[in-house]
């Protein structure tokens, strides 16, 4: 048991610019690589997905920018609108499909923006009303008196 000894190779490899290796080489067994095994760089794959986030990125932004701006840049704020609560609901039913929490949410977020509109309705048909009142004032006694 004295001479019981394991030898392992490791060597460096240089690698150039264009992604590939110098050299063949050695794995640390020493089993000695292809070139098909040392054509492929090691930072390749994080490389490309740094890239494909940028990619994405810009693409959202760019999109976010263009539905944002759709009325000022068309003139037509009506689609708009509706190009919004299109985006909105599409959200809500993705955050609906993650879990029961998420379908918890979406329901409460539904609920929040309705009770908010009914109150925005309610307060509109305040307003018209005053404003109807004072009309009919007006009409009667032919000044605002």
């Amino acid at each position: 048991m004295a001479n019981n000894e394991i030898r392992v190779v490791v060597t460096n490899e240089i690698v150039d610019s264009s992604g590939g290796t110098a050299s063949g080489g050695t794995t640390a067994t020493g089993i000695p690589q292809t070139g098909a095994e040392t054509s492929t760089p090691r930072g390749a794959p994080l490389n490309n997905s740094v890239g494909r986030i940028i990619v994405q990125n810009t693409l959202k932004q760019a999109t976010s920018f263009v539905f944002s701006n759709y009325g000022n840049l068309t003139g037509d704020y009506q689609t708009q609108a509706n190009i919004q609560s299109g985006i909105e609901i599409l959200g809500l039913a993705a955050i609906a499909t993650t879990g029961p929490l998420g379908a918890a949410a979406a329901l409460s977020t539904v609920a929040i923006k309705e009770a908010s509109r009914q109150i925005d309705i309610a307060k509109r048909n305040r307003d018209t009303e005053l404003l109807r009142q004072r009309t009919g004032m007006t009409n009667i006694s032919g000044g605002r008196r």
